[in-house]
């Protein structure tokens, strides 16, 4: 029961990774038998048709795997594994040709897929760094001589000038002569009343000087003792 078991779970994972793979006809294969055509079938799409940079990868490593027997071919991939991919195989290439062990033949599909496809990862990471990194760009028409310079990284060149080019008339002016002819307006009218208040002042102690004489014209009743006046009871 643990061995059919581990083998139902081996194919399981053999199977998911075959279909993250693309692998054609998956339904057709019998993996819980054991069957060592399919599993050679299956290492062999893993290898060399899963993807096509791991084949080139494996080209430049000069690892050929084409028209060769089954012992040979498993013999050579289970020497790449160890060499490229730092996957050691549990079995030897003898037992994995038998019948037998069949949960760790799965594995060792299993892992060689799972191996294929990280090495796939880190092929593609390697190109996309390789393709960013910067180059100069082409210089258009002849060269032309550059001088050095120093720039101003605060305020760009032409700087005060661009301000008073955009400077609208101040009304600061206009504002400062209507006021002076306010206040100047304004002190007018105040020397108007100050002269009109003198007049009134003027006009009103007149009529008191005149009263004060009349009344001192005027002979009084004789009293003891004598009666103030009519002003120093004020």
């Amino acid at each position: 029961m643990v061995g059919e078991e581990d083998t139902r779970n081996a194919a399981e994972r053999l199977r998911k990774l075959l279909r993250a793979a693309q692998y054609p006809q998956l339904n057709a294969l019998r993996l819980e038998a054991g069957d060592v055509s399919d599993l050679l079938r299956v290492l062999h799409f893993v290898l060399l048709d899963s993807s096509r940079a791991v084949a080139q990868f494996l080209v430049n490593k000069g690892y050929d795997l084409y028209g060769k027997t089954d012992a040979r071919f498993v013999e050579s991939a289970f020497r790449l594994l160890r060499n490229e991919f730092r996957y050691f195989p549990s079995l030897s290439v003898t037992q994995f040709l038998s019948k037998q062990f069949v949960a760790r033949r799965i594995a060792i599909v299993a892992d060689s897929a799972a191996a294929v496809a990280q090495k796939r990862q880190e092929l593609q990471r390697l190109k996309r760094r390789e393709g960013a990194i910067w180059s100069p760009p082409k210089e258009r028409g002849r060269k032309r001589e550059i001088k050095p310079t120093v720039e101003n990284h605060v305020f760009p060149a032409n700087h005060a000038a661009n301000i008073l080019q955009h400077l609208n008339p101040c009304s600061c002016l206009q504002d400062s002569d209507r006021l002076a002819t306010a206040i100047a307006n304004l002190s007018l009218q105040l020397n108007e009343m100050s002269n009109a208040l003198m007049c009134k002042i003027t006009s009103v102690e007149s009529r008191l000087g005149l009263t004060h004489s009349r009344t001192m014209d005027v002979d009084a009743p004789c009293a003891w003792p004598p009666q103030p006046s009519v002003f120093e009871r004020y």
